[in-house]
């Protein structure tokens, strides 16, 4: 009779421990997270239940809010994804996440312009972000040599020195040398000589006018008169000789 009553006891209890598993397994869930990116950190609301890939977490059933985010502690820039989830009672919720790749170049001296394709991303240093695997940047600095780098996602931060551009030496080879004509020696010597022959006599009209103003003597005005003509002559004549010369030079 005691031994009965002992068996009735334990099995109330089994009964019971029973009904308390399954009231637990009706409340909860489970949460299978993946990702393009491998390592990415996963938190449901502030707590952190792991890193991708991540299968069959058990949690209570109800709202959360979920967080994936880029596994680069060191980018202050980090690529994140967020969704607010919500786990009924036994369901079993499986997510792929698909989050941004990371690059980063910077150069030494910064400020230099990067390129993508042909489009100006910025000035160095950059966070790029894309969801290729791959990335291929030129970077240009004044007075610097461009240079063309490759990224992939093992290899998503780069640092590159940029070098000065050569000062190119100048040297007769560099030279282009051009042959003026004779014709154009001919007008230039002409221009120089009647322009000088145009001011000489035009002082010697001007000396005679003086000796006319100082004497009085009518037989100077005859000399201003014959010197003021011969200057007119040749300043027209060296006007010529430049117009014959610009004509030349803009043949040429």
């Amino acid at each position: 009779m005691i031994i009965h009553k002992l068996n009735l006891k334990i099995f109330f209890v089994l009964v019971l421990i029973n009904v308390n598993l399954s009231r637990a397994q009706l409340t909860e869930s489970y949460l299978s997270i993946e990702s393009n990116i491998e390592g990415a950190k996963v938190y449901l609301d502030s707590m952190n239940i792991g890193k991708t890939p991540i299968y069959n977490f058990k949690i209570n059933s109800g709202n959360y809010n979920l967080k994936v985010v880029y596994p680069d502690d060191k980018s202050w820039n980090q690529s994140l994804y967020t969704e607010s989830i919500q786990l009924s009672p036994g369901e079993n919720l499986k997510k792929y996440i698909e989050l941004e790749y990371i690059f980063i170049i910077n150069s030494t001296p910064i400020d230099a312009n990067v390129f993508v394709g042909d489009s100006l991303i910025g000035q160095t240093p950059v966070v790029y972000f894309t969801k290729s695997t791959e990335l291929v940047a030129r970077i240009e600095k004044e007075d610097y040599e461009s240079v063309i780098f490759k990224f992939d996602k093992n290899n998503h931060y780069q640092e590159v020195i940029l070098l000065k551009k050569e000062s190119k030496v100048l040297n007769k080879s560099n030279l282009k040398v051009t042959h003026l004509s004779t014709e154009v020696y001919i007008a230039g010597g002409s221009a120089i000589i009647f322009g000088s022959a145009a001011a000489l006599l035009k002082v010697k009209a001007d000396e005679h006018y003086k000796k006319y103003r100082s004497t009085g003597d009518r037989s100077e005005l005859t000399h201003v008169r014959k010197f003021d003509k011969l200057s007119g002559i040749s300043l027209f004549l060296c006007e010529i000789s430049n117009i014959l010369l610009v004509y030349l030079l803009l043949l040429r």
